[in-house]
């Protein structure tokens, strides 16, 4: 699936609030400078979900669920992204957005620079298939940080996804995040991948090269003929 542009999306988010679009699928109470409800995400008497329209994202305390509209539509109505990007934009009063060459351009250009990121998340995926013991212990994992996954609960506490471009790692992390990083650009993450398929970061390392890569990584890159270092 071609991405869209940021652009676009962002026109979404400015004319959705959270809140408006939460509302639809969960009965929210005014508490401050939030919204709060029962988690859509399972059963519960005591609201433990929270709408934030001032951060722009939603957070469920009972089941760590966290994210923006695009993901909130896409967990709750099981949708795929383009097609809650869609279904958002129509609710915005936004035409759907048509494809060009430019953006063919664009995304075979990121295709390419995903390519090595790709290798690094599945080499760990399957990693971890095999070896269950290593679920809760320090590791690395790269990727490209998504789009629009970028959220903060506080001036210290980020929330972020790490993607290969098919599948996508929600990651967690407390501390301060270095000048390199930014949306759709590679990282480099060290923490423990908890066994609810969150990663828990304790180091966020925004310098997007070889350099960071396990021997092992780069070994499997090379027999692949992905390999695109010296």
């Amino acid at each position: 699936m071609m991405k869209y542009p940021k652009e676009y999306l962002d026109e979404i988010k400015t004319r959705l609030k959270v809140s408006t679009v939460v509302s639809k699928y969960v009965n929210l109470k005014k508490r401050g400078k939030e919204f709060v409800g029962l988690s859509p995400f399972k059963n519960e008497k005591t609201p433990s979900f929270t709408v934030n329209d001032e951060k722009g994202f939603y957070h469920c305390f009972s089941t760590s669920e966290h994210g923006n509209i695009f993901d909130f539509i896409m967990k709750t109505q099981n949708l795929k992204f383009g097609e809650a990007v869609k279904t958002l934009a129509n609710l915005a009063g936004i035409r759907p957005y048509t494809f060009s060459k430019q953006d063919e351009e664009r995304e075979n250009n990121w295709q390419k620079y995903t390519l090595i990121y790709s290798t690094y998340i599945n080499y760990y995926h399957e990693e971890l298939l095999k070896n269950s013991d290593k679920q809760g212990q320090i590791m690395r994992l790269g990727g490209l940080v998504s789009v629009d996954s970028v959220q903060n609960e506080t001036d210290s506490i980020f929330y972020f996804s790490i993607t290969d471009g098919d599948n996508k790692i929600d990651v967690k992390y407390e501390g301060i995040l270095p000048n390199l990083f930014a949306e759709d650009k590679g990282v480099v993450v060290e923490g423990v991948y908890m066994n609810d398929g969150r990663f828990i970061a304790n180091k966020v390392l925004a310098k997007h090269d070889e350099n960071y890569m396990p021997p092992e990584v780069i070994e499997t890159l090379k027999k692949s003929g992905k390999w695109q270092g010296e």
